[in-house]
């Protein structure tokens, strides 16, 4: 299946950023994206899970440790991931940070 979309405006940077939390807002949903903007607080954590789709992590803002599989990668605003459906990860704050997850499939 074919998707094409152009977005004039996400709207980004409307996600608090609350003291100790993890807090989301979904941008845009489609039958193959699904688009998220995550804040998560310095010292706070989005536990590890994984997700049946592919994905792709765009970090905004902030600084942290992103561990994909039992490999840690540091991150700051500008790095981006991509990973495949089933890959167990998460996210440490040690800044406040803001990411944009992007859901495929």
């Amino acid at each position: 299946m074919k998707e094409e979309f152009f977005i004039d405006d996400l709207r980004l940077g409307e996600v608090s950023v609350d003291d100790g939390h993890v807090s989301a807002k979904r941008l845009f949903k489609s039958a193959m994206r699904d688009m998220h903007e995550i804040s998560i607080s310095a010292g706070a954590e989005l536990k590890e899970h994984s997700s049946p789709q592919p994905a792709v992590v765009v970090f905004l803002a902030g600084t942290g440790t992103f561990r994909l599989r039992d490999e840690e990668h540091q991150f700051h605003a500008g790095t981006c991931v991509s990973f495949e459906a089933d890959v167990k990860h998460s996210v440490s704050a040690e800044t406040d940070a803001r990411l944009l997850l992007i859901k495929c499939g």
